[in-house]
């Protein structure tokens, strides 16, 4: 097995909760473990102090609060390892985590960082969580392996190149597109950014309706825009990709046509026709829901899916009319 002494895995936190507490259970059973854990806290949640219990953690508490990404190169001052090893707080790690990624550097010698995916088995039950993670994990096990981005959810980086490049952009405070962006300026500086489908997490989230609306739109589709138009970039790969944004435009059009529809009965053709599209285009995806959950769980999806895509395009349209700096 590769040697697994030279890695810090970092986990930033800013409140406590029976996440917290089931992540960091995952983190101390690592077998290999590696060579030092590292819990960041972002805030004075005193909560988070009493699920870090374990001396195996090295705490780092940020009571001023400034922020996911300020919080994170603070720890990454702190680590000594040379390759630093990224996880939410809102996931279950495997025991072999931290083996499966050495292994991933090793069959990937030249890439300066290395993302995962969320895995098939979803912890959080109801259909909009569900949904939305299977999503998440089919999304990065379809994406191009030379990622375009990085993620902090699953990611490690050698410390090398996250220095080189400034680590995080620490005018995102909350939680939002700052691991993408990070990816972005890794790969401007020649930097290869292999995704690991195998090399996975349990996501924890119970995700909401309001989560779809507001975290979809609000912190990824309109950052995401801005980010974008800022690096004059446009890619193919994960939720940018060729099919998405014709699913989107497709998605967005039937919705459209169905409401004119109304009052203009043609346009429910037109609405119904672009909704039929945009299902055909994604079948595989509904296949594999159906797969997880069965066809009523798939069929439930698909207007979810279709929100997905109505506010991917509302939050791109945002971006464009407002492409003010992060």
């Amino acid at each position: 097995m590769p040697p697994t002494d030279g890695f810090s895995l970092i986990i930033t936190a800013h409140r406590g909760g029976p996440m917290l507490q089931a992540c960091l259970d995952s983190a101390a059973k690592l077998d290999p473990p590696p060579r030092e854990l590292i819990l960041a806290i972002d805030g004075a949640d005193p909560a988070v102090l009493d699920a870090a219990k374990s001396p195996v953690f090295k705490v780092l508490t940020h009571p001023d609060r400034p922020g996911v990404s300020a919080t994170r190169n603070a720890a990454a001052r702190a680590a000594v390892g040379k390759i630093l090893v990224f996880a939410d707080s809102d996931v279950l790690l495997r025991p072999d985590h931290i083996a499966c990624l050495a292994q991933a550097f090793t069959d990937h010698p030249g890439a300066a960082a290395v993302i995962g995916s969320y895995d098939d088995q979803p912890a959080a039950p109801g259909l909009v969580s569900r949904y939305r993670n299977l999503l998440h994990h089919d999304t990065h096990q379809h994406g191009s392996p030379d990622a375009q981005t990085f993620w902090a959810g699953c990611g490690a980086v050698h410390r090398a190149a996250f220095e080189e490049v400034g680590g995080f952009d620490e005018s995102y405070r909350l939680p939002s597109v700052e691991d993408i962006e990070l990816g972005y300026r890794l790969r401007q500086a020649g930097h290869h950014i292999r995704l690991v489908p195998s090399w996975q997490v349990k996501h924890l989230k119970q995700w909401t309706f309001r989560d779809l609306i507001f975290n979809d739109i609000g912190r990824r589709a309109i950052p995401w825009t801005r980010l974008l138009i800022r690096e004059r970039r446009l890619d193919n790969d994960l939720n940018i990709d060729h099919r998405a944004r014709l699913s989107a435009l497709l998605v967005s059009t039937g919705l459209a046509g169905v409401i004119v529809g109304l009052v203009w009965r043609p346009a429910l053709i037109i609405g119904a026709l672009s909704l039929a599209a945009a299902t055909a285009i994604n079948w595989l995806f509904y296949r594999f829901l159906a797969s997880r959950g069965g066809w009523l769980f798939a069929t439930a999806s698909i207007p979810l899916h279709w929100l997905y895509f109505a506010g991917a395009l509302a939050g791109y349209v945002i971006g464009r009319i407002f492409p003010r700096s992060v």
